[in-house]
């Protein structure tokens, strides 16, 4: 995968020879202008040395010469202003200047003008940033082998995201895999011994697809490069990998070395990351081939398990659109059923009616449902639904009634299990609506109000058992806590029944008693419109919103349509999505889990009248990371965690306040903290040009790592780009440039548990509970949204060091705003 980014680290290393011990093969050259003149020139706000070269290259070579008409202009307002004549600021140079002028430019440059030339040619711009992913060693022996900077240089797309992944030892390539050398000597057709055949022969054979595949094999864990490649002593290895690479080269899979910094939105990175194996490298169960050629209806897969080609053929060989698909129909089956025998009749019908109905499955799995006749049965009632609108919006508010119940810890996965099978049944009965009506006020209810501590058969108000059960039971005992001399109480769920009674009046739908009354007499119709916006009170934000004052728009709500680019399926079990049409804003997609499809409407701002700058981060992305907080459970959230991350960072910055001290140590720090070729280079460079930089260029989530921070699930990042999971995870210890590249799928958004760090931090010295960090973060996102500049789309250092520079007088006044719209009421209040 492509490290296409630009960060403040993707620049490389050291200015002075010997700065690490040796001759360093990466130094300095001269701009002709200021950096900030130049970054102001090119529209680029967060100068720093380090980095500008390669946001360069990103914002005025990524496309071919003349496709692009802002790269077009971005190069020529470079040209103009590398035209100067002076003397600027030093900026990173991999390789000599004299390689430079005898092998890639071809003529004597002089040191001031090498800038200039360099980025004169798209060809040599992407070299240069290639060149800047590689380490220290391999340079070297590049240096001494100048003929492979040329091979490089003929194939310079690829060179530009993928020479990074080369790394040699003792003159010989040091090849990705189990003793794998004979491996790739038969796929590249050279000897990894010999260096420089090997790196001429790999980037220029098939466009640059056999550099994209090692890459590839690189950045996998050693399990998963058995998986794909096999292990030491397997037979027929070359002609696994080859099949894998073959598989991988599909339309709509495979990378192209025109735009390399693009990626396709499911790639064999991303599959094989996915997949889950043992440590043999085999495919975890389900991983019968025989039950995934009936799940995806092709060929077949005899009677083993499958294997890395055959998975990457039936997932990239599908129609157009279903690699995504098909990859979650894995990752659930994986995740849901692996103990469940592969020779099970309900397994393969639920795993082909996954992609039909996706809400629904992935809801029951957040339930812990593990039976796949449950699924089975789920899928027979939903089905059955399909044309009668009023019974689909009944069902799917109660789930989704059920499902917050659980998230909101009124209820725990067992009884939300047992609500939903019996839930199920009723939708299954001839005359469902009567049915699932009586299940609302003879099951649903009575759960709730249980939960809520009142014995079963009191004559209540189910309105308000629902809204309680929603809103969450209050904290026993509750949280004190002092604030500006000033006593409070710390409880999400009075807050939230607040907020949903104010949004529950300001609707003026029927109260939920009455339209029971009514589903009674057999008229279900204000029974479902009464659901439906108890469903859309849980997601539309504040109550003094826009969205609330919109109209009502549950009643907008369409079931009906097509998703673009998804071939078309249809929408009513999909996560909805927001449509602006002549009859208004709605949604149109499934009622379950409204809070990711308005997941902006988490975020909240201090002040509400200010109109900040519109946000450079990509669209996807932004809703990523708001997702995150829509996510995020505070009742999951302890205060022994936030503690564990306050000392990790502590930690962490520790580490890193030794580094400028102790540079040797840089290659440690790079491993530790998951750092790209790029980002440990860049860091080099700054420790002997600018020392007092580096503690600045490191992430929070780096910095954790530093600290030997692994991070608990609870206060991770959302994991649905990924792999569909309604969860928030911790990231892999994985560079975040692995899922750069894809604009449209907001992956690199689930790498930046960045927001949360900080909210612990802060919540842990002011000894406030954990409680809040929700609510605290969901100012603290939005104000990063707001502040992040990036250049390009995926220019993610910016907005993860946008976090840093957040100043804790703004974590204050996020939790006094807590005080007046939130979890924090007076001791005493009402």
């Amino acid at each position: 995968m492509p490290r296409p980014l630009a960060l403040a680290t993707l620049v490389v290393c050291c200015v002075a020879p010997g700065a690490f011990g040796g001759e360093s093969p990466i130094g300095s050259m001269r701009l002709p202008l200021p950096a900030a003149e130049l970054a102001a020139a090119l529209g680029i706000q967060r100068v720093d040395p380090s980095t500008l070269p390669v946001d360069i290259v990103r914002l005025a070579f990524a496309s071919p010469d003349q496709a692009s008409p802002p790269e077009t202009a971005a190069r020529a307002k470079l040209t103009q202003a590398l035209s100067r004549r002076g003397a600027g600021d030093l900026v990173p140079l991999p390789l000599s200047p004299q390689l430079w002028r005898d092998h890639i430019l071809g003529g004597d440059v002089r040191d001031e003008e090498l800038a200039a030339r360099i980025f004169s040619r798209r060809t040599t711009a992407l070299l240069y940033h290639g060149l800047l992913g590689v380490d220290r060693e391999t340079l070297a022996w590049i240096e001494k082998h100048p003929a492979v900077v040329r091979s490089l240089a003929a194939n310079a797309g690829a060179a530009a995201v993928f020479a990074g992944s080369i790394r040699i030892r003792s003159g010989a390539i040091e090849t990705p895999g189990d003793d794998a050398r004979e491996v790739w000597r038969g796929i590249v057709g050279a000897d990894p011994a010999q260096s420089a055949a090997f790196i001429s022969r790999l980037f220029s054979a098939d466009g640059g697809a056999l550099a994209a595949f090692y890459h590839t094999i690189v950045r996998l864990d050693p399990a998963r490069q058995a998986f794909a490649i096999g292990r030491r002593g397997e037979p027929r290895r070359v002609e696994l990998a080859t099949a894998v690479l073959d598989a991988s080269n599909a339309p709509g899979a495979a990378w192209s070395s025109e735009r390399p910094f693009v990626r396709p939105d499911v790639d064999l990175l991303l599959l094989l990351r996915t997949i889950a194996v043992d440590e043999r490298g085999a495919a975890r169960p389900p991983a019968s081939g025989a039950l995934w050629s009936s799940v995806f209806g092709q060929g077949s897969g005899g009677r083993g398990p499958v294997d890395a080609a055959w998975l990457a053929r039936h997932v990239f060989g599908g129609a157009p659109g279903s690699a995504r698909r098909r990859l979650e129909a894995i990752r659930f089956a994986q995740q849901t059923f692996g103990s469940t025998p592969a020779a099970s009749e309900d397994l393969a019908v639920v795993l082909r009616e996954h992609s039909r109905f996706p809400m629904l499955m992935r809801v029951l799995e957040t339930f812990g449902e593990r039976e796949p006749a449950a699924y089975a049965a789920a899928a027979r009632s939903a089905g059955a639904l399909d044309g009668d609108t009023v019974a689909m919006t009944v069902f799917q508010s109660s789930l989704a009634i059920v499902d917050q119940a659980r998230r909101s810890r009124t209820i725990d996965d067992r009884e939300a299990r047992t609500l939903g099978r019996s839930l199920v049944q009723a939708a299954a009965q001839r005359d469902r609506r009567g049915a699932m009506a009586a299940w609302v006020g003879d099951a649903l209810v009575p759960a709730l109000r249980r939960a809520a501590g009142d014995a079963a058969g009191n004559v209540r108000d189910a309105e308000r058992d629902v809204l309680a059960g929603l809103a969450g039971r209050a904290g026993v005992p509750p949280i004190a806590v002092r604030w500006e001399d000033a006593e409070y109480v710390a409880d999400v769920a009075p807050a939230e029944l607040r907020r949903l009674t104010r949004i529950r009046r300001r609707q003026g739908e029927i109260p939920l008693d009455a339209a029971l009354a009514r589903a009674r007499k057999g008229d279900a119709q204000p029974l479902a419109a009464s659901l439906s916006a108890l469903v859309y009170a849980c997601a539309l934000g504040d109550a003094d919103g826009a969205p609330v004052n919109a109209g009502a728009v549950w009643r907008r709500h369409r079931f009906s349509g097509s998703i673009a680019g998804d071939g078309g399926l249809p929408t009513p079990w999909r996560l909805a999505s927001e449509v602006f049409g002549a009859d208004g804003w709605h949604l149109a997609g499934s009622l379950l889990r409204l809070d990711l499809a308005l997941a902006p409407l988490a975020l909240r701002r201090l002040d509400t009248t200010e109109m900040p700058s519109p946000s450079q981060v990509s669209a996807s992305d932004r809703r990523t990371l708001a997702a995150t907080i829509a996510l995020i459970e505070p009742q999951r959230l302890t205060d022994a965690d936030r503690d564990a991350i306050a000392a990790a960072l502590a930690r962490g910055g520790e580490r890193i306040g030794r580094l400028p001290g102790a540079p040797d140590d840089l290659e440690r720090i790079a491993q530790d903290a998951a750092l790209s070729g790029w980002r440990r280079n860049a860091i080099a460079w700054l420790l002997t040009s600018d020392p007092q930089r580096v503690a600045g260029a490191f992430t929070l989530l780096e910095q954790l790592r530093l600290g030997a921070g692994a991070g608990a699930d609870a206060w991770g990042a959302s994991s649905f780009p990924l792999d569909g999971c309604l969860c928030v995870r911790w990231p892999g210890a994985v560079p975040w440039e692995d899922y750069a590249g894809r604009p449209s799928t907001g992956q690199l958004g689930t790498q930046f548990p960045d927001v949360m760090l900080r909210t612990a931090a802060v919540l842990a010295k002011h000894q406030l509970p954990a409680l809040l960090a929700r609510d605290v973060a969901a100012y603290a996102m939005q104000d990063v949204l707001d502040r992040a500049r990036t250049a390009y789309f995926d220019d993610w250092l910016p907005v993860a060091l946008a976090v840093r520079e957040l100043p804790e007088d703004r974590f204050i006044d996020y939790v006094a705003a807590l005080t007046v719209a939130g979890p924090l009421t007076p001791r005493g209040a009402r």
